[in-house]
């Protein structure tokens, strides 16, 4: 091969190639003797891991990385944006995409989300290389068949390939029991290539229960960390040589602040019943780090001083379990020491005077005035006609007195002419125990 170019290349040139093929040579020669230059290649893999809700998506991910970057709690919901968690192994670089549970819009509008959920997910999947369904097998309800959301959306991006999770299959007495869910939420097909000696299952009507073209299915807990392996391997086989997209050390694409607020929030579904953590508010009032030692503050907004004695608890019990178990998660998360307060706060009433934000006494002087002016500038007829109907909340916050009944005009628009007046009262029933929003109506 070089005598050919060596003969068919003018003279003046012969010396510049001879050097050129020489350097390949040796390069190849040197990459003979030392084969693991091949594997310093960078590799790059995406991952969008999608499933309902609560079914061990972002457990399952912090094993895999093994960094705590994905919030998780024991209620739904509890990731409410997509986030990016990274991890390198073997030269190459795996960018996992944790996404919101898969729900409908009924659910959507129920319980009041927003509306990413419906959008992350597929956004994610439109930036990835491969999807990963993870599937809780331990619901006895849901386990024989995929979620339709989940299908649907696997239809949408049907050319991209996918692989299924089995998760938490410690809590399964019975092994037996995932061989069969294997054939009913795969169809009996690996690849859209049905199995040998293996019946089709049979379609209840239109629906169907699984996936025909996954491409590989694990049983796995990512809570114990078992089986997680498994995927690893088979994820470094499907990694492309591409440029790593995030440098060396890195773990995710989320700032420090939003780690602290997620995981603040995640502790407040673990220690607060039923549907309380999901009506209060975490906003992160200062973040610093110096000296290696991170130092926060977190406020939490409670809606009512009720629900605020109940996150504080007895002595401030409770807010000092969340406070320390918040600590020790942060600390796994940036793997320094953290000092971290947590105070709650009930948002200041709001009086329905405007330009009266300050003082409640100052309100009360002027919600005074103008109920002496209506029996001031009103005659006996129009007072008649004025009537008090309660039904309505009063979210002013202030408590007034304790009177069976206590009306106060908040605002008197008398004109010249006819001399009639527009108020609004507040009402307290005598059978009643809330305040009430009144309005005067007019015969």
């Amino acid at each position: 091969m070089f005598r050919f170019l060596l003969t068919r290349t003018p003279i003046f040139s012969r010396k510049l190639i001879e050097s050129q093929n020489a350097g390949i040579i040796r390069s190849i020669s040197a990459v003979a003797r030392n084969p693991e230059e091949v594997a310093n290649v960078q590799k790059l893999i995406k991952i969008a891991i999608i499933g309902v809700p609560n079914s061990g998506k972002s457990t399952l991910i912090n094993k895999i990385v093994n960094h705590r970057i994905c919030p998780t709690s024991s209620k739904v919901h509890t990731t409410r944006t997509a986030s990016r968690a990274v991890v390198n192994k073997k030269g190459a670089q795996m960018i996992f995409y944790d996404t919101p549970g898969l729900v409908t819009t009924h659910e959507i509008k129920k319980h009041h989300l927003e509306t990413s959920f419906s959008s992350a997910s597929r956004h994610s999947i439109q930036h990835s290389n491969i999807i990963g369904v993870v599937h809780d097998v331990s619901n006895h309800w849901t386990r024989n068949q995929l979620p339709q959301m989940v299908l649907e959306t696997l239809k949408c991006y049907s050319h991209i390939p996918s692989f299924l999770v089995l998760n938490k299959i410690d809590m399964l007495r019975s092994k037996r029991i995932l061989l069969e869910l294997v054939d009913t939420l795969t169809m009996n097909c690996i690849e859209g290539v049905v199995q040998k000696d293996i019946k089709e299952p049979q379609k209840d009507g239109e629906k169907t229960s699984g996936w025909k073209k996954f491409s590989n299915i694990f049983m796995v807990s990512a809570l114990t960390g078992d089986g997680l392996q498994d995927i690893q391997n088979f994820l470094l086989t499907r990694a492309k040589i591409s440029p790593w997209e995030f440098a060396d050390g890195t773990n995710t694409d989320q700032s420090s602040e939003t780690l602290i607020q997620d995981t603040v929030r995640a502790r407040l579904l673990d220690f607060l019943p039923q549907e309380i953590p999901y009506n209060l508010h975490t906003q992160l009032e200062y973040f610093n780090q110096t000296g290696g030692t991170i130092y926060a503050s977190v406020q939490i907004t409670c809606p009512s001083p009720r629900i605020e004695k109940l996150v504080c608890g007895e002595a401030d019990g409770k807010l000092t379990q969340i406070t320390e178990r918040v600590s020790s998660d942060l600390v796994e998360t940036f793997r320094l020491p953290v000092s971290i307060t947590i105070s709650t706060c009930t948002p200041r009433p709001q009086y329905l005077l405007k330009g009266e934000r300050g003082d409640p006494a100052e309100a009360i002087k002027v919600q005074i005035m103008a109920m002496l002016g209506v029996h001031v500038f009103c005659t006996q007829q129009q007072q008649r006609r004025i009537h008090l109907r309660a039904g309505y909340k009063f979210n002013s916050g202030i408590q007034l007195g304790v009177s069976s009944v206590l009306a106060v005009t908040i605002c008197a628009w008398v004109t010249k002419r006819n001399r009639v007046v527009k108020s609004l009262c507040v009402l307290k029933h005598p059978k009643s125990k809330t305040w009430k929003n009144a309005r005067c109506g007019y015969n």
